[in-house]
């Protein structure tokens, strides 16, 4: 196990928003291990991600989605770096696991 922090892009191809947040994720997660995903590849990912792309997992919880603001994904990492150096896996946002639908209860 990486004692670095995984940043998953959730992307498509031709998606302004997505290149945009490519950009910055790249910026701002260099202590962190980048995962590209682009969500036309599976058609479960298509499902539900479809309209919220672009989206930013750190460690599996969701930290941003559709616009990606400065300095999010950077707070995210460096809150995951100190969970993990306490013995959790955890950053900012929600628990890894299905994405949350919009009608899902907040965690």
């Amino acid at each position: 196990m990486t004692d670095r922090p995984v940043v998953t892009v959730y992307t498509r191809a031709g998606c302004g928003l997505c290149a945009t947040a490519e950009d910055l994720v790249a910026r701002e997660a260099r202590r962190a291990d980048v995962v590209l995903v682009d969500v036309d590849g599976d058609p479960d990912l298509q499902r539900a991600y479809n309209v919220r792309v672009p989206v930013v997992a750190v460690d599996g919880r969701e930290v941003a989605e559709v616009v990606v603001r400065p300095g999010e994904v950077r707070a995210a990492v460096r809150a995951a770096r100190r969970a993990r150096r306490r013995g959790g896996r955890g950053g900012a946002g929600r628990r890894g696991g299905p994405p949350r639908q919009p009608d899902d209860p907040p965690t």
